[in-house]
């Protein structure tokens, strides 16, 4: 996090393979069902990068979400990206494949502070 970089860990050597750039306080990881594509949340720019694992290279511009993502998960069929922001109380959708700001799907608000007070944005 502090170096704002994603390591590259060979699981049968436990050695660092290669070090990514990503920006800002990267948080929060999740990998495609099919390894092709790894999520990175970076707390401190409430943004998504997305890094192409074949290639170890940020292979999108960066997506913003809300306020301090933090946690990332992805759908076992591999079509949404779903981040968690700390500091907006939501959950941002994002569409894989179609990786842009412009294409973040949407975000689902609710409150930790009042659980009671929840709302759904529409999600297209």
């Amino acid at each position: 996090m502090g170096d704002d970089t994603v390591s590259v860990i060979d699981t049968a050597t436990h050695a660092v393979t290669t070090t990514i750039e990503v920006g800002d306080q990267p948080q929060g990881v999740a990998i495609t069902p099919d390894g092709t594509r790894a999520y990175i949340t970076k707390q401190d720019r409430g943004t998504v990068s997305v890094i192409d694992t074949a290639t170890n290279t940020v292979a999108t511009t960066p997506i913003p979400v809300g306020l301090m993502p933090w946690g990332a998960a992805i759908t076992p069929d591999g079509t949404r990206a779903y981040i968690t922001n700390q500091y907006s109380d939501t959950v941002s959708v994002i569409g894989i494949g179609i990786e842009t700001p412009s294409t973040s799907w949407g975000s689902f608000a609710g409150s930790r502070r009042n659980p009671g007070n929840s709302s759904v944005a529409t999600v297209s």
